[in-house]
């Protein structure tokens, strides 16, 4: 009877462990997800951040301008971790150019961390690695402001 239990124990173990494994496939080195190609995944991430993607409403952003066009620009996945970019405009036609907010997402808790600044014409350049750590830098540029004579910047994630 005993052995039984312990049977029983380790195969649900192993079951747990497969769905989990399932659930949120992690990559081994970064990889920017490809909305067709791991449509599954994309699709996961994209339902976690319905809030963030949602039109803002003008009369509680006064006197702010509402950003009315949200839309997923990028993900880049390491192991259990995203890194998911939201590209805003004010309206899908506007020509300004969009305003990127950054977030962290740990894909098996959920967790939603946002970056504590955002940035106008974030472009991606390259991944490097500049320490022995195993997550790569992600090195990219943008503007330094808006409605004056911006610098693109060169910065490091």
């Amino acid at each position: 009877m005993y052995r039984n239990l312990v049977i029983a124990v380790l195969v649900l173990a192993a079951c747990r462990s497969a769905a989990a494994q399932n659930a949120s496939p992690a990559f081994t080195t970064f990889h920017w997800l490809d909305a067709a190609k791991d449509a599954p995944l994309f699709q996961q991430i994209r339902a976690a951040f319905a809030e963030e993607l949602r039109p803002d409403d003008p009369e509680k952003v006064k006197p702010v301008v509402a950003e009315l066009y949200k839309k997923i620009s990028r993900i880049g996945v390491f192991e259990t971790s995203a890194l998911v970019l939201i590209a805003e405009r004010e309206t899908a036609t506007s020509t300004y150019g969009d305003y990127f907010k950054v977030f962290s997402y740990d894909l098996r808790s959920g967790k939603k961390t946002p970056s504590e600044k955002g940035f106008m014409k974030w472009r991606f350049k390259k991944l490097v690695q500049f320490d022995s750590s195993k997550i790569p830098d992600i090195v990219f540029t943008y503007l330094s402001c808006t409605e004056c004579e911006a610098d693109f910047l060169l910065a490091v994630r």
